[in-house]
């Protein structure tokens, strides 16, 4: 799908055509089956594009890096996330297919196609300059993303990953009392980073759970996500 789409990129543009099935496949989330997936970082090596969910555990890598000019000119926070989960597991990319939770090859077996394409992510990666960038370049502090791994009760979470956020205080009308969680500490995190409900973020050593995300856009691009957490006991 990423190939046919990048053959439609570069004979329309960003059409809206290209737009719509750009849309449509990187807004599939993860689903109670495969909790860890992040389109952000690449697609799944299948797409149930019925159901508007991931049909399988693993990555097809060589997509982060067929998508770079298109994420470059049109979705600048999936490109700088991928490229970011890319360079931490560098090693375990050189491979075709990575699983979602922990990025380990599906086989062991490295793709020469793989490397090409993530070489050009990273070789044409230029950091976004936008606004909202210039904001945490200012302001912004260091926070780690825990990605959920699990769904359930007992949630699991991946390695951490550094990112620059705005935290702010929060207020949540409705308190449900639930065990694990502080009532009444909420914060508003605003950052570049795609972060997904249920991940993890920890902020000056206090653990706080995402509740909800939502994407602010200008132009027709996002240019930040808001994130309303609330902390986790223990």
């Amino acid at each position: 799908m990423a190939y046919a789409l990048l053959g439609l990129y570069e004979y329309e543009g960003w059409s809206p055509t290209c737009q719509k099935v750009y849309s449509f496949l990187n807004s599939m989330g993860a689903s109670a089956q495969y909790p860890a997936y992040n389109p952000a970082v690449c697609w799944a090596g299948y797409l149930d594009v019925v159901s508007h969910t991931p049909a399988c555990d693993y990555y097809d890598a060589v997509t982060a890096g067929i998508l770079w000019r298109i994420r470059q000119n049109h979705d600048k926070p999936s490109l700088a996330f991928s490229k970011k989960v890319v360079e931490k597991h560098w090693d375990k990319f050189m491979y075709w297919g990575v699983r979602q939770a922990d990025y380990t090859p599906v086989e062991d077996k490295w793709a020469t196609a793989t490397v090409c394409w993530l070489g050009r992510l990273l070789l044409n990666y230029q950091e976004p300059l936008t606004r909202f960038t210039q904001v945490l370049r200012a302001i912004g502090e260091t926070v780690t993303l825990y990605p959920a791994v699990s769904a359930g009760h007992n949630i699991a979470y991946g390695e951490g990953l550094d990112f620059q956020a705005v935290i702010n205080p929060a207020h949540v009308d409705e308190v449900l009392l639930e065990p694990g969680y502080v009532l009444n500490d909420y914060v508003a995190v605003y950052s570049f980073t795609p972060v997904r409900r249920h991940d993890k973020v920890r902020w000056r050593g206090l653990d706080y759970e995402v509740l909800m995300t939502q994407p602010f856009s200008w132009k027709g691009e996002t240019a930040y996500f808001k994130a309303v957490c609330r902390r986790l006991l223990g």
